[in-house]
């Protein structure tokens, strides 16, 4: 099972390498958040934090909707690879997300 899990992220990978000034955002963050997801779950935090900052960075132009569910799995990934600091930052989000509904 894991080797098809890593063969979807590296899928998801060439599709973000290989996307277009035209691909739709709510595309690209899918794309990103479900590398990042897959990224975190074979251990590779840093690469999972990346994503998921690319995907939060659309989400706040296109998808509000999406922005706590980012910094949430942001946040996990971060402190899994030693960031605090982004840590901090991405639960910050989450909990300013939390106050505004």
């Amino acid at each position: 099972a894991r080797g098809r899990v890593e063969e979807g992220g590296q899928f998801l990978e060439g599709a973000i390498a290989s996307e277009t000034f035209d691909t739709h955002p709510t595309l690209r963050i899918a794309l990103r958040e479900g590398a990042g997801r897959i990224a975190a779950s074979t251990g590779q935090n840093a690469r999972a934090a990346l994503l998921l900052q690319d995907a939060l960075t659309l989400a706040e132009t296109y998808c509000p909707e999406c922005i706590s569910r980012l910094a949430t799995n942001l946040g996990l990934a971060a402190e899994a690879s030693g960031d605090a600091e982004l840590a901090k930052q991405a639960f910050q989000i989450v909990a300013a997300q939390k106050r505004a509904v």
